[in-house]
């Protein structure tokens, strides 16, 4: 699987998905600007992928329910049937991968909104490979990669 970055870094589709998102939840763009504690321009500028989000304002929007792992890379990480003693695993298979994707980055120490976001992403990314939406031999430290 690979990921198309436009011109900008964000990944291709992005805004759509943001937009999409924003309408699934219910809110309006003024709505879910506050929710995400930026104003009303910037979410239209993220929606047309002018401007790239902060971690902070994907955590927020996280909270109010929007799926990073769709908005970020296009996969939709609903549990599905995906039971308790998985989830267990796939939750410390999340933190395993942070502290590899720390190791092979320049920065070893991350905000907790970077934190979040990471553990969201990758979390979400394990969800589908457990409910076999995504192949088991992926290369989910390079999918975040190239999603940043």
């Amino acid at each position: 699987m690979t990921i198309q970055n436009s011109t900008n870094g964000i990944p291709a589709g992005f805004g759509e998905r943001l937009k999409r998102e924003r309408k699934r939840l219910g809110f309006s763009q003024e709505s879910f600007a506050q929710i995400g504690g930026v104003q009303r321009l910037a979410q239209i500028q993220y929606e047309n992928e002018n401007t790239a989000p902060t971690t902070k304002y994907l955590n927020l929007i996280k909270i109010a329910g929007a799926d990073l792992s769709y908005l970020l890379l296009g996969i939709d990480s609903s549990l599905g049937s995906v039971s308790p003693e998985r989830m267990e695993i796939i939750k410390d298979k999340t933190f395993e991968l942070i502290e590899k994707f720390a190791e092979n980055t320049a920065t070893t120490k991350f905000s907790p909104e970077t934190y979040k976001m990471l553990f969201n992403l990758i979390h979400g990314i394990l969800i589908q490979v457990e409910k076999g939406t995504l192949p088991k031999e992926i290369d989910i430290l390079s999918l975040v990669n190239q999603g940043k």
